[in-house]
């Protein structure tokens, strides 16, 4: 089974849960998921546990862009 961050659409990591649409179970969410990169939407049926990991793997991916974005910009600042 692939990550839930993982998009089916163009294969990027950059898939992020945008609506809660039902609670199916204890622990069981229908969840709508979409694709930063490319904009497919899908609906899955997820568990607490998947949730967690997307959660932190969105961490992770975040704290890579901003510190990729800090050495870009320390790269543009002037050396006088």
């Amino acid at each position: 089974m692939e990550p839930l961050s993982d998009c089916r659409g163009c294969g990027a990591e950059f898939v992020v849960p945008v609506d809660l649409l039902d609670i199916v179970d204890e622990g069981l969410y229908l969840v709508a998921l979409e694709c930063s990169s490319c904009g497919h939407l899908a609906v899955a049926e997820v568990e607490d546990a998947e949730l967690e990991t997307l959660d932190h793997h969105l961490e992770l991916t975040t704290a890579q862009m901003r510190g990729e974005a800090d050495g870009l910009a320390a790269g543009l600042e002037p050396s006088i």
